[in-house]
């Protein structure tokens, strides 16, 4: 199901505030027109999007949205799809880790998720990419890193670090942590670490300006994701 509630109108107009901020002499309209597109187009299924754009369009009529430029951006996505296929180890960024060879073809399909993705991450604090398994939803994720860390525009595309954790590898208490009935002591879980590592990160002039991501990559049930809806709400 789609969301049209408070929290979609919020992304809406924190998204045509940037596109404000950023295009002062542009009209209004289209930039209003270009964050319902930006905030909403990465949520519809291919068979929605027709309908989408036909209401779009009688909404706004006669107004034509100039695509975004993402020129640098692509070419870096292009360059991380070679560089993923023999990544090194890195102690820093838990997800550079190499677990197999990617190999992936930066296909035009696959470069535009990996801009929706960034859409979005500009808009909202949290989010999740679902799809079938083998869909390429860690891909997308991994292209985008990639890509945005060989940018060289460094105003515009910041350096990313990602931190990621199976939350069906482990259980719940050990994601959120819990409350130990015979200490009586609070036993913090790995998740609310990964987040105390990021802010801590802060301290640091060099991996201040970075982005950071904890990334919880695995399937989604009801157990852990009800306890992080509260996280997820703005």
């Amino acid at each position: 199901h789609y969301d049209f509630g408070m929290r979609a109108v919020k992304s809406i107009l924190t998204a045509a505030g940037q596109l404000k901020r950023q295009f002062l002499s542009s009209k209004e309209d289209i930039l209003v027109l270009r964050a319902i597109n930006d905030v909403n187009l990465p949520k519809f299924t291919d068979a929605d999007l027709p309908l989408f754009k036909g209401i779009t369009s009688d909404l706004f009529l006669g107004l034509e949205v100039p695509s975004p430029d993402y020129g640098v951006l692509k070419d870096g996505m292009i360059k991380a799809c070679g560089e993923l296929i023999n990544v090194p180890l890195n102690a820093m960024n838990l997800s550079s880790s190499r677990t197999h060879d990617m190999n992936i073809q930066p296909t035009e399909q696959l470069l535009s998720k990996c801009m929706q993705l960034y859409e979005t991450v500009t808009v909202r604090h949290s989010l999740m990419v679902v799809g079938l398994a083998m869909s390429m939803k860690t891909s997308v994720f991994k292209v985008l890193e990639y890509g945005m860390n060989n940018v060289a525009d460094k105003e515009r595309f910041e350096d990313v670090l990602v931190f990621s954790l199976n939350p069906k590898s482990i259980t719940i208490d050990q994601i959120y942590g819990n409350f130990d009935p015979q200490s009586r002591e609070w036993v913090e879980g790995i998740g609310a670490s990964l987040v105390r590592r990021c802010v801590q990160f802060d301290t640091d002039p060099e991996v201040k300006v970075k982005r950071k991501w904890i990334l919880f990559d695995g399937p989604v049930d009801a157990i852990w994701i009800e306890n992080m809806n509260t996280v997820l709400d703005d």
